[in-house]
């Protein structure tokens, strides 16, 4: 009798781990990209307001001493590698940014900046393109080698065509995400042989609210009206700047940096979705995503004709396997 017993659950054990899984139709975890890609956008638009603040600003023959205009265009990546529950996902996004900046007094900067950009982000069996808009306004006090960053800024970021679900039965949603922020930054200059040294340490937060989403089509399409996340993401970098003369005229800075991003700390609520068909309620797991991890990045800046600068750069980060990239092509004018 016993035999029979040990044989019973013996067979009970193996069927239930070859047992089918659930759909992945019932799957939300996937929905976890969409509520943190609005964060790292955001965070791309914070990194490249203080990247403009670090500008040369010695010109002193233009018509309106002290402004400056200038046009960025960049891309970047995003993304987290799978852990445990959590579904890993990734993402791109091109950038078009516009500026205005002004030193109002020695050593003080302030500006706005605004920008838009369209990419995409998948995560498991979800895919969806992204067109975002964002506004910044940023400053800079500097004093002697002492220098302190400062941003408010907040982004709308659409999500259009989002699929998801198996091949044979995939349902089609849109949402919108709403995000606000605020950054500082303090660091230092020291001049070690001719070569600039600037170490440098930041803080962002960032609140970010989903809305809106809605499936329609397959077997099991869900709805859930919000979901809220906050993150705050620290960073520290050491940059070295050194200047190369060209001629009498003209001068290339060439520019390369180490650090560091990390997650400082992250909420969000528990996503809960109802299904069209069946009306019935679901929970995601709700997990934490980590920065970027070690970054590093090369850059180089050369001015074109008199009030005309242009800088190129380019960054590398990784974590757990996950590599993501970031670049920038910046024109400057003096008017």
């Amino acid at each position: 009798m016993n035999g029979h017993r040990l044989a019973g659950l013996a067979l009970g054990v193996i069927a239930g781990l070859f047992a089918p899984r659930a759909s992945f139709a019932d799957d939300l975890r996937t929905n976890q990209s969409l509520v943190e890609a609005g964060i790292f956008l955001g965070h791309a638009e914070t990194e490249a307001a203080f990247t403009r603040l670090d500008a040369d600003r010695k010109e002193q023959t233009a018509v309106l001493p002290a402004v400056k205009t200038f046009v960025d265009v960049g891309a970047a990546s995003y993304g987290q590698a799978e852990q445990g529950a959590r579904m890993g996902y990734g993402g791109s996004s091109s950038q078009l940014r516009l500026g205005l900046d002004r030193e109002i007094s020695n050593g003080v900067v302030v500006g706005v900046m605004a920008g838009g950009g369209a990419g995409d982000v998948s995560s498991g069996d979800l895919s969806g393109g992204t067109l975002s808009q964002h506004v910044d306004v940023y400053g800079r006090v500097k004093r002697g080698s002492l220098f302190a960053k400062l941003l408010f800024g907040g982004s709308i970021v659409g999500f259009r065509a989002i699929d998801r679900g198996p091949d044979e039965s995939r349902t089609f949603g849109r949402s919108v995400s709403r995000n606000v922020r605020s950054a500082a930054q303090v660091g230092g200059d020291v001049s070690v042989r001719g070569v600039k040294v600037s170490p440098t340490l930041g803080v962002a937060l960032y609140a970010n609210a989903l809305s809106g989403y809605r499936e329609s089509g397959g077997d099991n399409a869900f709805s859930y009206k919000s979901r809220h996340a906050q993150a705050a993401i620290g960073s520290f970098r050491l940059k070295a700047t050194r200047a190369f003369r060209i001629d009498r005229s003209h001068k290339v800075e060439l520019q390369a940096f180490v650090g560091a991003d990390e997650m400082l700390g992250f909420s969000t609520d528990a996503l809960r979705a109802t299904s069209r068909s069946t009306g019935a309620v679901r929970q995601s797991w709700k997990g934490h995503p980590t920065g970027r991890g070690v970054v590093g990045g090369v850059g180089l800046g050369t001015a074109l004709a008199k009030g005309v600068e242009m800088s190129l750069s380019y960054d590398y980060g990784a974590r757990d396997g996950f590599a993501t990239h970031a670049g920038r092509a910046r024109l400057g004018i003096s008017f």
